[in-house]
């Protein structure tokens, strides 16, 4: 009887202590999760570096490469995080998707979309400045990517960024005159116009406390001033279809935003819309 009394006991404390080693281990796993993934983040970064290395190994700006190579894999993380959060975070917190299905899909269809797409946007980079030796027009501009989404360029909402700890919000039929100038060291001063919404890269890039945030559009001087001029008049709406306008000139299109004048020229009208004094 005492021997089976502490078989009892020895198989109750063996349990006990079973089950605080299962205790150790939940709670082992739980704490080890941020680092999983700071881990996996980390080794990101440095197979990043490593592929720059090797690639542009034997070039004069190899450790400039690299480390351009790791900023930009922790921005990617910062950008692709941002996305599927944006994405996948409604359908998981409905219960819609389970987390390890939401970041399955989001892994499949971001590399994906890199893979099938990321060429084309690659390619737009360094190509909307004109060389002098192209710039052969009064625009001191050529089309490098869709036209139609210049023309639409500032709509859908007010450009909003933040200056020296201040927001400031710029509404579209005003965005065209509130052009901020630049001096670009070699090539001479352009107008930067503020570009949609630069307050949520504030996050994105882990610059919440910054003082200044402006992303904007970079153009030569007096792009802003005559685009400005199509906006006014209304020319950038693409909200209703012109009957015929491709058999129209080029002057008989703006006299469509003009009012009737029997006398008056559409030069006239024009300067007397904008308030353009007849020496300018």
């Amino acid at each position: 009887m005492a021997k089976n009394d502490y078989e009892q006991r020895h198989l109750e404390t063996l349990d006990r202590d079973l089950g605080r080693f299962s205790a150790l281990e939940r709670a082992t796993s739980y704490a080890s999760r941020p680092m999983m993934g700071l881990g996996v983040s980390l080794a990101f970064i440095i197979l990043a570096g490593l592929i720059a290395f090797y690639l542009f190994g034997n070039t004069g700006n190899t450790v400039v490469v690299v480390i351009a190579a790791g900023l930009g894999a922790y921005m990617a993380l910062n950008i692709g995080a941002n996305d599927v959060a944006n994405n996948m975070g409604p359908a998981v917190g409905a219960n819609a998707l389970t987390m390890g299905g939401a970041i399955a899909i989001a892994a499949i269809f971001e590399s994906a979309g890199a893979l099938l797409a990321g060429g084309d946007v690659v390619s737009t980079i360094a190509k909307g400045i004109v060389a002098p030796e192209s710039d052969n027009n009064l625009w001191n501009y050529k089309f490098t990517w869709n036209p139609r989404n210049v023309v639409l360029a500032g709509q859908g909402g007010a450009a909003m960024f933040i200056q020296e700890g201040t927001y400031k919000y710029i509404p579209y039929h005003k965005l065209f005159r509130r052009s901020e100038f630049l001096e670009v060291k070699g090539n001479g001063k352009f107008e930067a116009i503020a570009n949609r919404d630069s307050l949520k890269y504030r996050s994105i890039y882990g610059l919440d406390n910054i003082p200044t945030m402006y992303r904007g559009t970079i153009r030569k001087v007096g792009f802003s001033r005559a685009w400005n001029i199509f906006v006014q008049l209304g020319m950038t709406d693409d909200s209703y279809i012109i009957e015929e306008s491709e058999n129209m000139s080029y002057r008989d299109f703006v006299n469509l935003f003009l009012a009737y004048s029997p006398s008056d020229s559409v030069e006239l009208k024009l300067r007397s819309y904008l308030k353009i004094d007849q020496d300018d």
